[in-house]
Protein backbone atom coordinates (compact mmCIF):
# COMPACT_ATOMS: atom_id res chain seq x y z
CA UNK A 1 0.00 0.00 0.00
CA UNK A 2 2.94 1.98 1.31
CA UNK A 3 4.38 1.85 -2.58
CA UNK A 4 1.14 2.68 -4.38
CA UNK A 5 1.33 5.92 -2.20
CA UNK A 6 4.57 6.93 -3.05
CA UNK A 7 3.44 6.32 -7.00
CA UNK A 8 -0.19 7.71 -6.64
CA UNK A 9 1.74 10.91 -4.95
CA UNK A 10 4.87 10.79 -7.88
CA UNK A 11 1.72 10.66 -10.44
CA UNK A 12 -0.82 13.50 -9.06
CA UNK A 13 2.41 15.85 -8.77
CA UNK A 14 2.93 15.03 -12.19
CA UNK A 15 -0.77 15.20 -13.44
CA UNK A 16 -1.13 18.77 -12.25
CA UNK A 17 1.10 20.39 -14.95
CA UNK A 18 -1.71 19.76 -17.61
CA UNK A 19 -4.38 21.20 -16.31
CA UNK A 20 -2.83 24.30 -14.82
CA UNK A 21 -1.43 24.54 -18.65
CA UNK A 22 -5.18 24.03 -19.79
CA UNK A 23 -6.44 26.90 -16.88
CA UNK A 24 -3.58 29.21 -18.23
CA UNK A 25 -4.50 28.63 -22.03
CA UNK A 26 -8.38 28.38 -21.68
CA UNK A 27 -9.11 29.43 -17.92
CA UNK A 28 -10.80 26.24 -17.02
CA UNK A 29 -10.07 23.14 -15.89
CA UNK A 30 -11.01 20.02 -17.46
CA UNK A 31 -10.68 16.43 -15.57
CA UNK A 32 -11.60 14.42 -18.62
CA UNK A 33 -8.16 15.59 -20.70
CA UNK A 34 -6.21 13.05 -21.29
CA UNK A 35 -3.04 13.99 -22.72
CA UNK A 36 -0.65 11.29 -22.45
CA UNK A 37 -2.32 8.29 -20.82
CA UNK A 38 0.52 5.88 -20.53
CA UNK A 39 3.07 7.56 -19.84
CA UNK A 40 1.43 8.29 -16.21
CA UNK A 41 0.23 4.70 -16.00
CA UNK A 42 3.50 3.88 -15.89
CA UNK A 43 4.23 5.86 -13.11
CA UNK A 44 1.02 4.94 -11.06
CA UNK A 45 -0.27 1.85 -12.42
CA UNK A 46 -3.28 0.90 -14.35
CA UNK A 47 -5.24 3.83 -16.27
CA UNK A 48 -8.15 3.94 -14.06
CA UNK A 49 -6.02 4.63 -10.98
CA UNK A 50 -4.62 7.73 -13.32
CA UNK A 51 -8.32 8.62 -14.00
CA UNK A 52 -8.73 8.50 -10.53
CA UNK A 53 -5.76 10.44 -9.76
CA UNK A 54 -6.30 13.07 -13.02
CA UNK A 55 -9.94 13.62 -10.99
CA UNK A 56 -8.92 14.14 -7.65
CA UNK A 57 -5.82 16.59 -8.56
CA UNK A 58 -8.65 18.84 -11.01
CA UNK A 59 -10.87 18.74 -7.91
CA UNK A 60 -9.05 20.03 -5.35
CA UNK A 61 -7.65 22.43 -8.32
CA UNK A 62 -11.20 23.97 -8.73
CA UNK A 63 -11.72 24.18 -5.24
CA UNK A 64 -8.51 25.91 -4.91
CA UNK A 65 -9.34 28.47 -7.72
CA UNK A 66 -12.68 28.85 -6.43
CA UNK A 67 -10.98 29.77 -3.11
CA UNK A 68 -8.45 32.21 -4.13
CA UNK A 69 -11.29 33.93 -6.35
CA UNK A 70 -13.77 34.79 -3.21
CA UNK A 71 -10.64 35.82 -1.35
CA UNK A 72 -9.89 38.60 -4.52
CA UNK A 73 -13.12 39.31 -4.38
CA UNK A 74 -12.81 40.18 -0.39
CA UNK A 75 -9.44 41.74 -1.61
CA UNK A 76 -11.23 44.05 -4.02
CA UNK A 77 -13.98 44.90 -2.00
CA UNK A 78 -11.61 46.47 0.94
CA UNK A 79 -9.48 47.53 -1.24
CA UNK A 80 -9.15 51.85 -1.86
CA UNK A 81 -9.53 52.02 -5.73
CA UNK A 82 -12.21 53.89 -7.34
CA UNK A 83 -14.97 52.23 -7.92
CA UNK A 84 -14.78 51.88 -11.83
CA UNK A 85 -11.74 50.05 -11.26
CA UNK A 86 -13.35 48.04 -8.50
CA UNK A 87 -16.20 47.47 -11.04
CA UNK A 88 -13.69 46.34 -13.94
CA UNK A 89 -11.90 43.90 -11.37
CA UNK A 90 -15.23 41.93 -10.38
CA UNK A 91 -16.18 41.67 -13.72
CA UNK A 92 -12.53 40.16 -14.52
CA UNK A 93 -12.96 38.26 -11.40
CA UNK A 94 -16.36 36.93 -12.12
CA UNK A 95 -15.34 36.04 -15.68
CA UNK A 96 -12.30 33.85 -14.45
CA UNK A 97 -10.46 36.09 -16.74
CA UNK A 98 -7.27 36.58 -14.18
CA UNK A 99 -5.27 34.88 -16.98
CA UNK A 100 -6.27 35.63 -19.71
CA UNK A 101 -4.87 36.74 -23.15
CA UNK A 102 -8.07 38.17 -24.69
CA UNK A 103 -10.12 41.16 -24.50
CA UNK A 104 -12.30 41.97 -21.78
CA UNK A 105 -15.04 43.90 -22.86
CA UNK A 106 -17.43 45.16 -19.71
CA UNK A 107 -21.18 44.15 -20.70
CA UNK A 108 -22.59 47.33 -19.91
CA UNK A 109 -20.64 49.98 -21.71
CA UNK A 110 -18.90 47.92 -23.92
CA UNK A 111 -15.51 49.36 -22.96
CA UNK A 112 -12.34 47.16 -23.16
CA UNK A 113 -11.06 46.59 -19.77
CA UNK A 114 -7.16 48.16 -20.19
CA UNK A 115 -4.13 45.75 -19.40
CA UNK A 116 -3.02 47.65 -16.06
CA UNK A 117 -6.01 46.84 -15.16
CA UNK A 118 -5.43 43.10 -16.07
CA UNK A 119 -2.12 43.38 -14.84
CA UNK A 120 -3.47 44.39 -10.82
CA UNK A 121 -5.78 41.53 -11.04
CA UNK A 122 -3.05 39.04 -12.53
CA UNK A 123 -0.56 40.10 -9.48
CA UNK A 124 -3.48 39.98 -6.77
CA UNK A 125 -4.12 36.05 -8.26
CA UNK A 126 -0.34 35.26 -7.59
CA UNK A 127 -0.10 36.09 -4.56
CA UNK A 128 -0.91 32.88 -3.34
CA UNK A 129 1.40 29.75 -3.93
CA UNK A 130 -0.09 27.06 -5.87
CA UNK A 131 -1.37 23.80 -4.06
CA UNK A 132 1.21 20.95 -3.78
CA UNK A 133 0.01 17.51 -4.84
CA UNK A 134 3.25 16.03 -3.07
CA UNK A 135 1.24 14.93 -0.13
CA UNK A 136 -2.23 14.11 -1.39
CA UNK A 137 -4.51 11.44 0.18
CA UNK A 138 -5.33 8.49 -2.06
CA UNK A 139 -8.74 8.59 -2.55
CA UNK A 140 -9.89 5.27 -4.79
CA UNK A 141 -12.95 3.71 -5.43
CA UNK A 142 -13.94 -0.32 -6.25
CA UNK A 143 -11.56 0.06 -9.72
CA UNK A 144 -8.47 0.03 -7.56
CA UNK A 145 -9.26 -2.52 -5.26
CA UNK A 146 -11.81 -5.05 -4.08
CA UNK A 147 -12.21 -5.81 0.07
CA UNK A 148 -11.64 -10.11 1.08
CA UNK A 149 -12.30 -11.64 3.85
CA UNK A 150 -9.48 -11.40 6.37
CA UNK A 151 -7.55 -15.14 6.34
CA UNK A 152 -5.99 -15.06 9.73
CA UNK A 153 -6.64 -12.02 11.76
CA UNK A 154 -10.70 -11.34 12.66
CA UNK A 155 -9.79 -9.50 15.62
CA UNK A 156 -12.12 -11.58 17.90
CA UNK A 157 -15.04 -11.70 14.89
CA UNK A 158 -14.86 -7.62 14.84
CA UNK A 159 -13.26 -7.49 11.71
CA UNK A 160 -15.21 -9.10 8.48
CA UNK A 161 -13.03 -7.55 5.77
Amino acid sequence: MRAILVAYRRGAVMLASEPWRLFYETGRFNKNHDKDKTAFAAVIGAANRVQMCRYQVVGQLGSWISNRANEFREVVTRSTLDPDTKHMLHVINRLGAWFSCREIAMQETGGIVSDAIRRLARSIMRQHRRPDMRHISMRLDHRAACLEAPSKATQQDRVGW
